[in-house]
Order: C-alpha cells, then sequence, then structure tokens
C-alpha cells in the first residue's frame, strides 16, 4: 500500500501536540507501504527522513510571496467567497498544486492523509486522482472555535465578535465539507468521534485512532529518584505551545491561581513553563515573579520531564487528546489535571492522576502527590501501563491498520 500525506509539519518527531500525531501516523502508514510527504509551513527544507520515501516541503512564507497578484486578491476577498476560511486560503497554493498534481499523475496512491482541516484546500486534486481519503481531525475546529470564542471575546469590541462569528461559520462549513468528502474521518478519541457524530451527522466513516507516543523515548525515571523530592520547593511543570490559547490560559491560571493558593498553604513552590511561542502575559509574570520561568522553545522536554515536578494542568477549553499528559504519563511523571485537561484519554482520578477542578483543590493535590511518595510512586507505575498498553505508537498502529485496510 502506498500513502500520501500533505501536512503542515516536517516528518520526524517534532515538538508540539499535531507535529507529533502528524508523525505517529506517518509511522502507523509506513508500516503497511511507502509513504510520500508534502508538507507546507515553517521549518527547513526538504532532507532525506528515516521511514518517508520522499519528502517535499514548501515554506510558506516563501510560497505566500510567490503568489501572483490574482491569488493574493482572491485570497483578500475570502469573506465574499460562498464558504471560503483565511486559514485553508493561506495553506493553499498555485505551486503547490501544480507540485501536488504531478505527483498525483506519476504515482498511483491507495491512500491520501489529509492531516488537519487547514490542508483541505487540497482536497480536489486528491479526490480527482481517485485516492481513499482520509481527513484527521487532531481537534473538532469548529466546536474549539465556539468554545475559544466564548472564552476570548466576551468583553470583545462588537466589530471582533462579528468577525469571530463568521470564521466559526466558515470553519463549520469547511470542516464539514472535508468531512463528507473524505472516505475515513479520524478522531483522536471516543468523545471527540461522537462530537464528530452529531457536529456534522456524519455516520459509519469515524474511526478512532488516539493520540500516542513513543514510550521507549521517554525512558521514566521517576521510580529510581523518588527519594530525590525537595520537601522545601514543589515543582509545577506545564509543557505546551504557548500560541495556542488554550494552553496560554491554563499556563496563566498556573501563575495567577494555583501559585497563590500553594503560597497561602504556607508552601514554596515555582512555574515552570515549558515550550515554544510563550506570550507576553507569560513573559511579564515571569519578569514580575522569580519562581515563574519561561523557557521558550526547547530542544527536548526530556530534562524537564526528568526532574522531580508534578505536570499541572489547568486547562479550561479546548478539545482532541491533550498529548502532553501522555508524554508525562510515558515519562513517569505524576499528573494533576481539570477534566477537561485529561479529556478522551481513558485515565482515571486516583489510579493514573488527580483530577481537580478549582485552583485550591489543584493546589492541595499537588501538594498530596508531592509529600506522599508512595502515592506518586502507584499513580506513575498504573499510568505508565496504561500509556504502554493503549496509546503507544504501536497501539496507534494497530487502530491505523484497522482503517486503512478495511
Amino acid at each position: 500500500m502506498t500513502s500520501l500525506v500533505l501536512t503542515r509539519f516536517k516528518p520526524g518527531t517534532g515538538n508540539g501536540g499535531s507535529a507529533l500525531r502528524n508523525w505517529q501516523n506517518i509511522q502507523g502508514l509506513g508500516c503497511l507501504g511507502p509513504v510520500d510527504v508534502v508538507s507546507v509551513g515553517a521549518g527547513v527544507g526538504s532532507h532525506s527522513v528515516a521511514g518517508v520515501r520522499f519528502w517535499r516541503h514548501y515554506l510558506l512564507n516563501e510560497v505566500m510571496g510567490r503568489r501572483k497578484r490574482t491569488e493574493r486578491m482572491r485570497s483578500r476577498l475570502w469573506r465574499l467567497r460562498r464558504g471560503a476560511h483565511p486559514m485553508v486560503e493561506m495553506y493553499r497554493h498555485v505551486e503547490v498544486v501544480g507540485a501536488l498534481r504531478t505527483m498525483l499523475a506519476r504515482e498511483r496512491y491507495d491512500v491520501a492523509l489529509i492531516s488537519e482541516v487547514f490542508l483541505a484546500g487540497y482536497l480536489p486534486e486528491v479526490k480527482r486522482a481517485g485516492c481513499r481519503i482520509i481527513f484527521d481531525c487532531h481537534n473538532i475546529e469548529s466546536a474549539l472555535a465556539t468554545e475559544l470564542d466564548a472564552a476570548k471575546v466576551a468583553t470583545a469590541p462588537m466589530g471582533y465578535r462579528l468577525s469571530m462569528r463568521l470564521l466559526q461559520r466558515r470553519m463549520f462549513a469547511t470542516e464539514r465539507h472535508a468531512a463528507m468528502e473524505s472516505d475515513v474521518v479520524w478522531a483522536c478519541s471516543e468523545t471527540d468521534a461522537h462530537g464528530l457524530e452529531q457536529f456534522f451527522g456524519l455516520r459509519r466513516k469515524v474511526a478512532v485512532v488516539p493520540n500516542g507516543v513513543n514510550v521507549a523515548a521517554y525512558r521514566p525515571v521517576v521510580f529510581a529518584s523518588s527519594n530525590s523530592w525537595d520537601p522545601e520547593l514543589i515543582t509545577l511543570l506545564y509543557p505546551g505551545t504557548f500560541s495556542f490559547f488554550p494552553n496560554e490560559d491554563a499556563a496563566l491560571r498556573l501563575i495567577r491561581e494555583v501559585l497563590p493558593a500553594l503560597r497561602a498553604k504556607g508552601r514554596a513552590a515555582r512555574v515552570m513553563l515549558v515550550g515554544r511561542d510563550p506570550t507576553d502575559a507569560m513573559r511579564s509574570a515571569a519578569a514580575e515573579d522569580a519562581d515563574v520561568v519561561v523557557t521558550g522553545a526547547v530542544e527536548s522536554i526530556l530534562p524537564y520531564f526528568h526532574q522531580p515536578c508534578v505536570v499541572t494542568l489547568p486547562i479550561s477549553v479546548g478539545s482532541g487528546t491533550r498529548l502532553k499528559v501522555l508524554e508525562a504519563f510515558a515519562a513517569g511523571c505524576p499528573v494533576v489535571s481539570t477534566s477537561k485537561g485529561v479529556e478522551g484519554i481513558d485515565g482515571l482520578d486516583g489510579l493514573h492522576l488527580l483530577v481537580r477542578e478549582g485552583p485550591v483543590e489543584i493546589a492541595t493535590a499537588v501538594m498530596q502527590v508531592w509529600d506522599d511518595q508512595a502515592m506518586r510512586m502507584r499513580l506513575c507505575t498504573s499510568a505508565f501501563e496504561l500509556v504502554r498498553d493503549s496509546y503507544s505508537w504501536e497501539a496507534a498502529a494497530d487502530r491505523i491498520a484497522a482503517t486503512v485496510v478495511a
């Protein structure tokens, strides 16, 4: 079986949930036969990647700069074009379309994977080629946009709210079209699968391919170092890409609500915010409080997982499956999260992690995990077994094979 993957990300382990899921899916398809990848986004140019037969990368800024005047005008007038969405317009380029048509004429692909709705602009090309089309929903973007709108624009000017509502309607139309035009729709969890069926009226074409991690790469160490936890200073770790609003929102809750709640209980604590694109609000908080550390982009999250810390996730909005939870489980880190933060993962409160909602309750749970070595080790052991058995790359590859071969 030969597969073509269209994505925003370079094939590789990557950082961030979408990039990791993308690489997982490429690896899973690679177990079934050759995989070619066309990517449109940031990063370096194409080069040889193990597990990928051919990779062609288009730098987003460069192809946008080479757009002809008519193409630029068409994109700017997206509001006047029925169903058009600016993010989809941004990733579709005549140059990429031409290269894709050449590839599809030269090679007969059995499967074409559209990774995320933002690459849906290339559906007509793969549809004409007669491929079996898989549309991978990293999130239900339509539902997410509605949720984020409620969280962000309650006090925004009327013009901004109207613009957001237009974007919501266009995203719904774009996502529904992509789902209906595809042969199979991948969801990250049973929760998202049910949401897709309800949101778009899909039947019998939604399959769950859960997010997974390369468990062996995380080398859990908490069991061996369980006596090294400093009783005087609690470390709260939040990994993520902070340009994504749910991560920024949770990070600021951690700083403004959970950290003060710990201090009110007489405990010294620090917050580690690890990941790219920290916002101005996060940097300002770090400048005002020496116990708030903002790292920015890091080469690897592992050194941060491999220190005594509690991965603390006061997440209130978002969809999909939080790969940061699975990464923490695989690395042997204890997790305290809201129910929203662990949505889509079969982790049980008290067995794999502690699930709490309010800042005081989260702070209390963090203290319990930090102070109780036996509880910490019990949670980490059960969580590691869960991710190994149900959320590994091997488990994801089995799901991928089942949906492709069916």
